[in-house]
């Protein structure tokens, strides 16, 4: 997993609160999953093709990011001289109000996927309000002291910033906790795919 800050968050972060709230406004929904989430609003899956400067700026600003990110986790796996590049083939934004919630899940057909606090509200690790929690693959079917290497880490929870980026494994299990705020909270994710063609590496 990869943490980063965009640091022309807040020349850009009034202008992609707007553009998620005209997407609530005109009741583009994604329709997807929704026996799982609750008192919150998901955008279609298209979200990044909105023609808004502020939406282009962050596009090509997270797209670099998320390469910089596999590249490091691949480390020499790739060979020189293989060109790559990233379609991102889905994205969304979320606006959270007070009790809303996202279940465990994971983002199949995918490579990497990220998260990106616009707005990241009263979200608070102490608290557990509107937190992404990420679980560890490991199954472990019984526990005692000498499993608390497991045990202790068998989830991570992210502590949310505006203009942070999250970029994790998209096979990776997490959620959203129920969000305790007065303030929406407002996220932009999207999902990756490795494709020919781009960056020479």
């Amino acid at each position: 997993m990869y943490l980063f800050t965009w640091e022309h968050h807040s020349q850009y972060q009034d202008q992609l609160l707007a553009v998620c709230e005209k997407h609530q406004s005109q009741a583009r929904t994604s329709g997807v999953a929704t026996s799982i989430k609750s008192g919150l609003y998901e955008s279609d899956f298209d979200f990044l093709k909105d023609p808004d400067p502020a939406v282009s700026a962050f596009l090509d600003w997270g797209r670099a990011k998320v390469f910089e990110a596999a590249k490091d986790a691949n480390a020499d796996r790739w060979p020189a001289g293989t060109r790559i590049g990233i379609d991102v083939h889905e994205s969304w934004c979320h606006i959270t109000k007070a009790g809303g919630y996202h279940d465990m899940h994971i983002h199949p057909n995918s490579s990497w996927s990220t998260i990106y606090y616009v707005n990241a509200g009263e979200s608070d690790v102490p608290t557990r309000s509107g937190i992404n929690r990420f679980y560890s693959p490991w199954s472990v079917a019984y526990t005692d002291i000498g499993t608390r290497y497991s045990s202790e880490t068998s989830s991570i929870d992210i502590p949310p910033s505006d203009g942070t980026l999250i970029v994790f494994p998209s096979w990776l299990s997490h959620a959203a906790t129920p969000y305790q705020g007065n303030t929406p909270r407002v996220i932009i994710a999207f999902n990756c795919r490795f494709v020919d063609g781009g960056v020479n590496v």
